[in-house]
């Protein structure tokens, strides 16, 4: 009899644990949800007007029995199959738990990258300037940051903003590996702007 009542003892101390563990979990939720609102609002006001799918419009729940690194497991998953709306989901939320976990580079670089492809470039664009901020943040990532944001500016139409972009790449990152194919690039669209610059041999004369 005393052995049942300390087994019944155990689970009921585990249930209450579970309990107190889910309502904790729940309310960093509400909480992260509250901070990704304000942080869409504040974009909406101080970034491109362009608006892909927001996670306010992606239908997919959460797991709210799911303890955050078993989010961020579930939702690196979900990237890798390319089911980027569950993946901006996650990740969205993750980024706004209290504790600052997910805020690093590679959990930024993650939410930059699967906003672009949801073509969110706003927000996308966002979560890569908020890298270079980090003292955190490797020059290796750095370099990656300033080609992703290149890209971006290229895709909204802004080729000045992206030509500033690839030459920040070079000046502060001539070593980075990715130099080595940006910078023909950078080189060819220079020359084709000079030649365009170029005085007509007809006017030269005179």
């Amino acid at each position: 009899q005393a052995e049942e009542e300390n087994e019944s003892l155990k689970q009921e101390n585990a249930a209450l644990r579970l309990a107190l563990e889910t309502r904790d979990f729940e309310a960093r939720s509400r909480s992260a949800e509250e901070k990704t609102q304000g942080f869409a609002n504040r974009l909406e006001r101080e970034t491109w007007a362009y608006v892909g799918r927001t996670a306010q419009g992606i239908q997919y729940e959460i797991p709210q029995a799911l303890q955050p690194g078993q989010l961020y497991t579930l939702g690196v998953d979900y990237f890798r199959a390319g089911e980027d709306e569950k993946a901006a989901k996650i990740f969205t939320f993750l980024a706004g738990l209290e504790d600052g976990e997910f805020t690093g580079p590679d959990h930024l670089m993650l939410n930059g990258v699967v906003w672009y492809r949801l073509e969110n470039y706003r927000i996308s664009d966002a979560y890569f300037e908020k890298i270079l901020e980090l003292p955190t943040a490797t020059d290796r990532q750095k370099a990656q940051t300033r080609i992703w944001r290149a890209v971006i500016a290229e895709r909204k139409g802004d080729h000045r903003g992206s030509q500033k972009m690839l030459s920040e790449l070079l000046a502060r990152h001539p070593k980075a590996p990715e130099v080595a194919w940006v910078n023909p690039l950078v080189k060819a669209k220079t020359e084709t702007k000079k030649e365009g610059e170029r005085v007509p041999a007809s006017h030269e004369k005179h």
